[in-house]
């Protein structure tokens, strides 16, 4: 099957594709295409691009590729189940994605993000608990958790430097709040190295459980699912087949 749209029109077509056997064709075609991205991926601009993106799906051997899935209860406490492909955070990440407009996306792309995120870093520090795996829930204070399943985000920056779209887990990143750590984390993402950034709070896991003394944003590829009280990630490793 070949799709050609963002992340969130590939999310919901890998969300039915995932352990089907199917292999999915990518033509990234939003704002960030983080997924695609990931896979070295980029948007046709003519036609002739178009035209040799569709060969080479069509040609390609497909690879498997991790799934994340996430379930999650809202205020109703009503479980809710999706799909993310790159990165689902709680916290300020999701309030970021909530206050960037389409008008403002389609003017800039995906620097919409940072120009939304920029006026969110003094916002207040979230209490959540946090159970990695099978261990011990402790309790933390963070801007904002993401939970990552593909390493680079836009301007190739590696913001998860221990996971790939096919290593079989998720890399947990609690995030910081001040102005200077952010400016450190961008610079040494960049240049590959954000693990050394004193500000970012790294785990490995196949499974993590988050629960937040209030509601929060909760926002799966730069998608908004709602404000969630309960969420548990985990990986499904290698379930989608994409012709990349």
């Amino acid at each position: 099957m070949i799709v050609a749209g963002g992340d969130g029109t590939v999310r919901s077509v890998a969300s039915g594709l995932a352990g089907s056997g199917a292999a999915l064709g990518i033509i990234p075609t939003g704002t960030a295409n983080l997924f695609a991205r990931n896979l070295g991926l980029r948007a046709p601009r003519t036609a002739k691009a178009l035209e040799a993106a569709l060969r080479r799906a069509f040609a390609a051997d497909p690879t498997p590729q991790d799934v994340g899935l996430l379930s999650w209860r809202g205020t109703d406490l009503q479980r809710h189940d999706d799909v993310f492909l790159a990165v689902a955070g709680m916290g300020e990440d999701a309030a970021v994605v909530a206050a960037t407009d389409e008008a403002l996306k389609s003017r800039t792309g995906w620097p919409a993000y940072l120009l939304r995120g920029a006026a969110r870093l003094r916002s207040p520090l979230h209490t959540l608990g946090m159970r990695v795996d099978d261990g011990p829930e402790l309790e933390l204070l963070a801007w904002s958790v993401l939970i990552g399943s593909a390493p680079r985000i836009p301007l190739a920056i590696r913001v998860f430097p221990h996971v790939r779209t096919d290593s079989g887990d998720l890399e947990l990143l609690r995030a910081p709040q001040s102005l200077r750590d952010w400016a450190s984390i961008g610079w040494l993402g960049l240049i590959r190295r954000p693990q050394r950034a004193r500000a970012l709070h790294y785990d490995c896991a196949l499974s993590v459980e988050l629960r937040a003394r209030s509601p929060l944003l909760l926002q799966a590829d730069g998608d908004l699912l709602g404000r969630a009280v309960q969420v548990r990630a985990e990986v499904r490793p290698g379930a989608l087949l994409v012709a990349s």
